[in-house]
């Protein structure tokens, strides 16, 4: 008689567990998930300021070649806008913060220094490779680290 009560108990008991196990295993499915998530916005982010740095170097270059209808303007909001991304960056954890504000400072000092010197302020051979830097595979792969960084710019 006692085993017989016992049993409901039982199979209550082990479907509470399986629902368990089940919940468990969605909440770490989710959990993934949204890692994965988070892991691709971070590699798009990267991407975008990949594309944001060598476009400044090609609109510098371009207008201190005087081969472009982008104007010295266009060319000063292109470092502005990297200087932006790569703060953004750090907040978002993709570049560490100390990197970030490296870079962050680098720009907003070329946006200076254009806006001071002018059209002719322009260091091309810098600018000239900020326009390929994007070729620099391993260099983004590795994360974008603004040691690697500065010593591309001073080669």
């Amino acid at each position: 008689m006692k085993e017989e009560r016992r049993r409901p108990s039982v199979r209550a008991l082990l479907l509470l567990c399986v629902v368990l196990l089940g919940l468990g295993g969605w909440l770490l499915l989710q959990r993934n998930q949204a890692w994965d998530r988070e892991q691709r916005q971070k590699e798009l982010m990267l991407v975008d300021f990949s594309v944001q740095v060598t476009d400044a170097g090609a609109y510098a270059y371009w207008v201190a070649k005087d081969i472009t209808d982008f104007t010295f303007g266009d060319c000063l909001a292109s470092f502005d806008a990297a200087a932006q991304t790569a703060q953004r960056l750090g907040d978002a954890g993709v570049l560490p913060e100390e990197d970030a504000r490296q870079y962050q400072a680098y720009f907003e000092q070329m946006g200076q220094t254009l806006r001071q010197g002018g059209e002719t302020a322009i260091p091309t051979a810098d600018m000239e490779k900020l326009m390929v830097i994007d070729r620099q595979e391993a260099f983004w792969a590795d994360g974008a680290p603004y040691d690697d960084f500065a010593a591309y710019m001073a080669k």
